[in-house]
């Protein structure tokens, strides 16, 4: 399955259609394998910043719009550059944006285990999950999904907005892509920034989902590279 660009992904709306975006966040910093805490303070580059605004003015067609981010800064970062390149006036900084915890570890059960695996083999950690869709550190892969997603489509539908713009991580992003759109990720294969599961809904029962990406591709390669 290929990723949409915004553009193709906007002419896919339906009347009556409002959309719902599962994304990642802009480009950020490198992450030094030697980060005790993988990243968490680590924020959008000079890049990062100008892509999220970018992509935010190319969502302005629709009428309104809702954000929630993940805690860490640059995913509200990347929510509320969106929003400034839309123009809307809220959420006027990062500060501003609603938080949504489950947008960060709904799919962890165990962060201590979490952490150490991470330190060991990201990548490892996560063709196991995807393959089997299980791991100790994590909640099982396929209710995890549909309950993330029945979340965040319920938040959107209840805030009567056009569009819903949900930031989170590679992979809680690359989870819901497996999960819910069959799709294969490796370390040749990643999920790019800014790309994510688009979904289109009148209503919680009846929804469209398909990848897309606020970039020129929803794939990059981490091959060979000693930061991830």
């Amino acid at each position: 399955m290929t990723f949409l660009l915004t553009e193709e992904l906007l002419k896919q709306k339906r009347k009556g259609e409002r959309l719902l975006l599962l994304i990642r966040h802009a480009e950020r910093f490198p992450i030094a394998a030697h980060d005790p805490h993988h990243g968490v303070a680590t924020l959008l580059t000079k890049t990062g910043k100008l892509q999220a605004q970018t992509f935010g003015e190319k969502l302005k067609p629709f009428s309104s719009a809702a954000y929630w981010s993940s805690p860490v800064m640059r995913c509200l970062e990347t929510a509320s550059l969106i929003a400034k390149g839309r123009g809307d006036t809220a959420p006027a900084s990062p500060k501003d944006v609603p938080v949504l915890e489950a947008l960060g570890s709904h799919f962890v059960a165990d962060q201590r285990l979490f952490e150490m695996d991470m330190k060991e083999d990201f990548f490892k950690i996560f063709r196991t999950y995807f393959e089997t869709g299980h791991h100790p550190a994590f909640r099982p892969l396929a209710p995890s999904a549909e309950s993330l997603l029945d979340l965040i489509l319920s938040l959107a539908f209840e805030s009567e907005k056009e569009l819903s713009v949900f930031v989170s991580h590679d992979a809680w992003i690359v989870s819901m892509l497996t999960y819910h759109l069959k799709m294969k990720f490796s370390i040749e294969h990643w999920v790019n920034f800014l790309s994510g599961m688009a979904v289109f809904f009148t209503d919680k029962n009846h929804t469209r989902l398909l990848p897309f990406t606020g970039l020129e591709s929803g794939r990059i390669s981490l091959a060979g590279k000693k930061t991830y």
